[in-house]
């Protein structure tokens, strides 16, 4: 569920993605009624780059394949893996609470 919200930021902060149909072949330019203005401004871009952060995280296994040190019982494979849960969430927020959901320019 997560990586549907982690989708659902992207497409909002950047709505010049085109889709592609994989029936059709063809890719819709259908854009928003109030997409921002071409010039994005430098701190809603950077800030997107915090949504890779978790999948970085939790794809290279090799970094966490370890026993030690244990949390609770849990070795560190599994606590290192459940940690990610929360941090991703808070990642999605502070990138969520960036974006300029009202054009004032």
């Amino acid at each position: 569920m997560q990586y549907l919200s982690t989708i659902r930021v992207l497409f909002t902060m950047f709505p010049e993605i085109k889709t592609q149909n994989l029936v059709t072949g063809r890719k819709s330019g259908v854009m928003r009624q109030n997409a921002p203005p071409q010039g994005r401004r430098m701190g809603e871009t950077s800030m997107a780059w915090l949504l890779l952060l978790p999948f970085i995280g939790l794809l290279w296994v090799p970094f966490y394949n370890f026993e030690t040190p244990t949390l609770f019982g849990f070795p560190f494979f599994y606590w290192y893996q459940i940690a990610w849960v929360p941090i991703s969430s808070l990642l999605t927020y502070v990138v969520w609470r960036s974006k300029r959901w009202g054009d004032e320019a």
